[in-house]
């Protein structure tokens, strides 16, 4: 195979990097060879505008041409092509194209005409470029150029005849040059576009028993509209049908059509494979192009594969393929909306499934409400709490995957974009983790995140239009504004593709756009355009005014990790000037972080006022709070529908209230059973059944899961099991699961093995507490419970920044949710605050402590630092002060791991 057919072959060997396959087509392996890795991409590119448009290689002038009385004004020699041999047409032997030159010529009114004129012994007869211009009429306006003249003509400067065919100008690219010179250029767009105007031209052809004669990417352009056209789309044009011919009764009769056809398709084959392939060499892809670009690798092989038994392709299948993109969301095979195990998937991030996520999602959650509300959010909790679930179930994606209908959706009061930091922001702005370094590249970092947010956008109004409720307004003429809007923003030289859908044309200029803005990030080329602070107002302005799903829904951009083991605190300073310094009624942000993990300062250094800016919520102190008011039951509720959504979703019998007991030990039995476990008794079962295990939780929902697994582990609980796990076994995993996390703390960075010193000693003084300290309650004197710190007159964040050494340790406590930061309470003296600190309660079965509390250890600041620098003694001078006689510590532990150092 020669030409462009052998311009196919792909045969990088090292691949890096998991995604879309590679089809390798050879002269020599006519089936796709299946690489499940692609190759190392190539650089990343810039715009899908196929701008200068350039036509092949000028060669030498002639004169004019004359061809059946008319003179065709010759201005260029385009290409020469020797005699060479395709795989179109015949059956053991490949059609012989003739030697031939291309010319750009006009007619005598002017218009611009494609001239071939055939040379040598090998040209073809007046009777078969009769029989191509039968076919060129018949399938006139279907796909390809138009015929203008056809016959015996010469040169003005020769009177030796020759064999010509002339079709009107096609202003454009070819396809070969595209692919092989622009492929960065070249999208999922124009593939898109191209799948549907060769399914066009195949079904033409075929409608009329012919065949093409010699289909390469060489004769197919990507048309190029004049400026002023009122209709200035691209569209792919099939050229040069002087080898085309109708198949005779005899090719028929004896089978050879068939054969002819399948080599025709071959062709047709190549042409997309070698497409598939750049695409995928060229471009970073999102998940949605993946997904789709993975459904195209699937046809081929199996259209490959269908050729070798002489079963032809069927046009109408290429082109529902082309059409399914925009019903195509980033679902690909390696995407399961299903749970093998219950546990599968703890972290939010680790679901790709929408649909998976929106049914394992328990709307039982204590504080939906309130993040539901069209108000902007700062949402705070120790890792695992549910920021990333809740903020990824609010979107209208994750609705929509869950719920086609949108009838959910309709009931929320925003219209949310969720868009999460450590996949799309973390690794592209790390680099940036001084002051100085981010302010100068502040119009790039701002860039960057307007594009992130816009291309989720777009996905996600792809998706809404899908859902085809008119009521909505994401209609075909909403569609063209926000084309328009974002070809203004970004790319203004990009022509639109005929045919296809506006938002899939605006994604990919996005996608495209953003590939430039991280080249751009890393001291790439400037992109066409630079986004503003204000382009994501504007573009919220956009969905209110033309939508009315938007103008009931406030449009809302969750930013999911926004902390600064994410993006860095200058980086952040840069982008909360678009975050909190363009107040707008047009959109709202409801953004989640660590504790701790938020930097609030703007570019100027000057402190954010959050609590002004943005209604706060730290789901760890929330929970908490429902476990000691009348909202108890709620948290009940959402512990046991966390396990039974997740049971049903991977097909388990048991609920959790078969499994684990839907009951457990009130407070005070608790506590006296706490008291007396390792003083005469001996180690109890004190934590068992769903109301305990809810107790365990300080919001951090991950933890809950790996408490569910370690108790089904050590139970023996599998999909058939519906008997209730003994108490001992559950007992024994809720404090085997403590131990381990708190011997976690150690490999924390930085303070680790300091932070663990000070959760010990913290743990110890509560058991001494609850060992031989006493409280009245109602008259009666019962077990002293104490898992909390209140600091008379401490302010966090100046402690933060006064005190560099024991700042940074605070804060390193309550960002990994070592302590739980409850808020301010009222102070014991006039005009100041109390800071309350609670132990994470997953802690506290290491030590067999009650999970309710009584009181809490009152400190002054100067205590609480004395606390942090030397924990054992002020262990030791508070046990003091406890009113029952002391007794040696260590001999309060049940356990020989409790009273030395490994825990």
């Amino acid at each position: 195979m020669t030409g462009a057919f052998a311009e196919t072959a792909i045969t990088d060997q090292a691949p890096e990097q998991p995604g879309p396959r590679r089809l390798a087509m050879t002269s020599r392996a006519p089936v796709p060879q299946i690489r499940r890795q692609i190759s190392p991409r190539a650089k990343a590119r810039s715009d899908t505008v196929l701008a200068p448009w350039e036509r092949w290689e000028v060669g030498l002038n002639h004169s004019n041409f004359v061809l059946n009385g008319r003179t065709l004004t010759v201005s260029a020699e385009l290409r020469h092509i020797m005699s060479e041999r395709l795989p179109t047409i015949g059956l053991a032997t490949p059609a012989k194209v003739p030697a031939k030159s291309l010319h750009v010529s006009s007619d005598e009114y002017g218009r611009q005409c494609a001239l071939t004129v055939f040379t040598g012994h090998d040209a073809p007869t007046t009777a078969e470029l009769r029989g191509a211009a039968r076919v060129a009429a018949l399938v006139e306006g279907q796909g390809f150029a138009s015929l203008v003249d056809v016959g015996s003509g010469y040169w003005e400067d020769s009177t030796d005849p020759s064999m010509a065919w002339v079709e009107r100008w096609v202003r454009g690219l070819p396809l070969d040059t595209i692919l092989t010179k622009r492929a960065d250029e070249f999208s999922c767009t124009h593939l898109q576009r191209l799948m549907v105007d060769l399914a066009e031209s195949m079904n033409a052809l075929r409608a009329i028993g012919a065949v093409h004669g010699a289909m390469s990417s060489r004769n197919i352009i990507l048309f190029r509209p004049q400026s002023n056209s009122l209709h200035p789309e691209s569209y792919f044009t099939v050229v040069d049908l002087a080898n085309a011919r109708v198949l005779s009764e005899d090719e028929f009769a004896d089978g050879r059509a068939d054969a002819i056809r399948v080599e025709e398709d071959r062709a047709v084959l190549e042409i997309l494979a070698h497409a598939h392939n750049t695409l995928i060499r060229n471009a970073e892809l999102s998940r949605s192009q993946q997904g789709w670009l993975w459904q195209l690798g699937d046809f081929l092989v199996a259209a490959s594969q269908d050729l070798e038994s002489m079963a032809p392709i069927e046009p109408s299948t290429l082109l529902e393929l082309a059409q399914n993109r925009s019903h195509a969301h980033g679902v690909s095979p390696s995407e399961s909306s299903q749970l093998g195990d219950p546990f599968d998937y703890i972290s939010a991030e680790h679901i790709a499934s929408d649909e998976l996520l929106y049914r394992i999602f328990a709307d039982s959650c204590p504080w939906i409400d309130e993040v539901a509300r069209p108000d902007p959010n700062l949402i705070t909790g120790p890792r695992g709490c549910g920021k990333s679930m809740i903020l990824r179930w609010l979107s209208i994606k994750t609705q929509l995957a869950g719920d086609p209908t949108g009838a959910r959706l309709d009931a929320l009061q925003v219209g949310a974009f969720y868009v999460s930091c450590t996949a799309e922001i973390q690794s592209q702005v790390a680099v940036f983790d001084s002051r100085a370094v981010a302010l100068a590249a502040e119009s790039k970092l701002i860039h960057y995140l307007n594009l992130v947010v816009a291309r989720e956008v777009v996905a996600t109004l792809q998706q809404m239009k899908v859902a085809s409720r008119p009521e909505w307004g994401i209609d075909g003429r909403f569609s063209a504004f926000v084309f328009e809007f974002i070809r203004e923003e970004l790319a203004p030289g990009v022509v639109p593709i005929a045919g296809i859908d506006s938002l899939t044309q605006a994604y990919d200029i996005v996608a495209a756009q953003l590939r430039v803005a991280q080249e751009y990030l890393r001291g790439g080329r400037p992109p066409t355009r630079v986004t503003t602070p204000d382009f994501l107002n504007a573009m919220s302005s956009l969905l209110a005014r033309e939508t009315t799903f938007f103008a009931q829904h406030r449009v809302t951009f969750c930013l999911d990790d926004y902390s600064t083991h994410r993006v860095p605190e200058p980086v952040q300073q840069v982008l909360n000037r678009v975050i909190f310094g363009l107040r707008s009624a047009n959109y709202i942000f409801k953004i989640s972080a660590e504790n701790r993990g938020f930097y609030p300062y703007d570019r100027a250094n000057a402190r954010i006022d959050v609590e002004r800016e943005m209604k706060s919520i730290n789901f760890g102190a929330a929970f908490v709070s429902l476990g000691s008011s009348e909202s108890s039951g709620k948290a009940l509720k959402f512990s046991s529908d966390l396990l039974a959504n997740r049971l049903r979703a991977a097909g388990w019998k048991g609920t959790p209230q078969e499994l684990l007991g839907a009951t457990s030990k009130s407070n005070a039995q608790f506590a006296r059973e706490a008291s007396a476990a390792a003083r005469d008794e001996g180690p109890r079962p004190m934590y068992a059944g769903l109301p305990c295990i809810s107790d365990l939780c300080s919001g951090d929902m991950s933890t809950l899961l790996l408490v569910y697994r370690r108790i089904f582990d050590l139970g023996d609980v599998n999909r058939d099991s519906s008997a209730l796990v003994a108490e001992r076994v559950q007992n024994d995993a809720i404090r085997l699961i403590s131990r381990e996390m708190l011997q976690a703390i150690r490999t924390h960075e930085p303070h680790g093995q300091r932070m663990l010193t000070i959760a010990q000693e913290f743990c110890r003084l509560a058991r001494f507490a609850l060992e031989h300290g006493t409280v009245v309650e109602h008259g009666e004197a019962v077990p002293m419970k104490r898992t909390r710190i209140e600091i008379d007159g401490l302010s966090l964040p100046e402690l933060e920044l006064g005190n560099a050494a024991e700042g940074s340790v605070v804060k390193e406590l309550i960002r990994r949710a070592i302590f739980i930061d409850l808020g301010p309470g009222d102070s014991r003296h006039a005009e100041r605050v109390t800071t309350r600190l609670m132990m994470r309660r997953i802690y506290l079965p290491a030590f067999q402590l009650s999970l309710a509390k009584n009181g809490q250890f009152a400190w002054p600041e100067k205590q609480f630092l004395r606390f942090l620098q030397d924990p054992a003694g002020v262990r030791v001078a508070e046990q003091r002060k406890i009113t029952r006689p002391q007794a040696h510590v260590d001999a309060l532990f049940d356990d020989e791991s409790l009273s030395g150092g490994d825990v």
